[in-house]
């Protein structure tokens, strides 16, 4: 995958810490982000923190930056003055001009036990490990120096302590009495993904692969991680936002802007509407089922690849199904008492939402995609979820089986919508709607989507 920018500068830094030089380089960087060692994560956004650059996995996993130069504005960076400190049993030296580096320690009854200096050591991270001077249980007096600053430290560096950094460092060198100088990190990418623990890794060269594995956020909330969205909550939430009394129909970008914004959109009033239900399940990462032609980074989009491992529970805990087999037929392999009227977020049966009052007709579930849960067509998403005028309609499942001589159920895929404009149909028996209708709603519905939370 080939982007085009500008030509411009980047910076390069000794760990982020040092002062940076500007100049230009390209980046060929690759790899995939992981949960576990044979699942993959879609959708983690992965950053070149220095650059600014993004990327987006795509259903593999994979994320690649392949340019010819990287852009920053040179007035990012930053200069810091020399520092000194200590991590359990090291000291850590940040050099930014060739100085003196010295080191002296002393045991409690101020023995020398160790005294080095190293002239003109070069701009960079350094360490010294103490456990060399060690003799069992021993305190350390330790004063250490770059130039003219000196630090003093008191350590107990046990025996075998295994290593707490998490910056690159080369092999220590025996002329240099302990000390070894960190490789140079050009900069950090983060990985990042809704529901997922964030995690950085440090970058030596800008053509490098990088392969990460993310862990789940833990929840002490329910199991909730499915629901349809109501059309209580979408028509407040739109109402709120532009002052529509017809929701929001093809157009979910709820106020983004861009490519891909259909999409962001969608899962941020996924996060609303799960929020509304029970407040702190916004945590949980939520992505709205729907397939788009590109995203932020211009790739294809399919649904069933957006929403996690499951498995999916609805606002009571009820099971939806278990992974995605089990919500790849025509009605998900679930709890028989949600499978064939499945719930909106607050648990209740989507078919009649107020159980004071009849059912209503509102089974037509916007997903522009095929049973399978990929993109359906290039023209069945309102054009990626960010019109209202767009011709023809989006692709829907059904919340629930439409009954009749020729019954719909599958719920992912089953009809083709005449428009995209906002609007509903919740009368029973209007068929397929006049033709003068080309709302999402038209038939049995008002533009409801289904949503799924990346943490059970």
């Amino acid at each position: 995958m080939t982007r085009t920018f500008m030509k411009p500068t980047k910076y390069l830094g000794i760990v982020g810490l040092c002062s940076f030089a500007v100049y230009s380089e390209p980046i060929h960087l690759t790899g995939h982000v992981y949960i576990s060692p044979d699942s993959s994560l879609p959708n983690a956004i992965v950053t070149i923190l220095g650059t600014g650059l993004k990327d987006t996995t795509d259903a593999e996993g994979a994320y690649t930056f392949d340019l010819d130069y990287a852009a920053v504005n040179p007035r990012q960076a930053k200069s810091h003055a020399p520092t000194i400190s200590m991590n359990h049993h090291e000291l850590r030296f940040i050099v930014e001009n060739p100085a003196i580096l010295a080191v002296e320690a002393f045991d409690v009854h101020g023995r020398l036990l160790e005294n080095f200096a190293v002239r003109n050591v070069s701009p960079g991270n350094y360490r010294y490990d103490l456990t060399r001077l060690s003799q069992g249980s021993r305190l350390l007096l330790i004063r250490a120096a770059i130039g003219n600053q000196v630090a003093f430290f008191r350590a107990l560096p046990w025996m075998g302590q295994p290593h707490s950094s998490s910056i690159p460092f080369g092999p220590i060198t025996d002329g240099e009495r302990g000390l070894a100088k960190a490789a140079a990190v050009m900069d950090t990418v983060k990985f990042e993904a809704g529901g997922f623990v964030p995690k950085t890794a440090a970058l030596t060269s800008y053509d490098a692969v990088v392969d990460i594995t993310l862990e789940r956020m833990t929840s002490d909330l329910p199991e909730f991680s499915f629901f349809v969205a109501s059309k209580e909550g979408l028509f407040k939430l739109a109402e709120a936002f532009s002052g529509s009394q017809k929701g929001f129909g093809g157009d979910l970008r709820y106020g983004n802007t861009g490519i891909g914004s259909g999409l962001k959109g969608a899962d941020q009033i996924c996060e609303a509407l799960a929020e509304s239900s029970l407040p702190g399940s916004k945590a949980k990462g939520w992505r709205a089922f729907l397939s788009a032609t590109a995203d932020g980074n211009g790739k294809q989009v399919n649904a069933i690849d957006r929403i996690g491992q499951g498995p999916w529970y609805d606002r009571l805990g009820r099971l939806v199904a278990m992974d995605k087999n089990g919500l790849l037929s025509t009605r998900p392999a679930g709890d028989p008492e949600i499978i064939e009227d499945l719930p909106n977020e607050f648990g209740v049966p989507n078919h009649r939402p107020d159980p004071t009052l009849p059912e209503v007709d509102n089974h037509l579930t916007m997903s522009g995609s095929d049973s399978l849960g990929n993109l359906f067509g290039a023209t069945s998403t309102c054009e990626d979820w960010t019109s209202t005028a767009a011709l023809p309609g989006p692709r829907v499942g059904m919340s629930w089986p439409q009954a009749g001589r020729m019954p719909l159920k599958n719920w992912i895929s089953e009809w083709d919508q005449s428009g995209c404009e906002a609007g509903f149909d919740l009368e029973t028996n209007t068929g397929a709607g006049s033709r003068s209708d080309y709302s999402g709603g038209k038939g049995g519905g008002y533009g409801g989507y289904y949503c799924f939370a990346l943490i059970p």
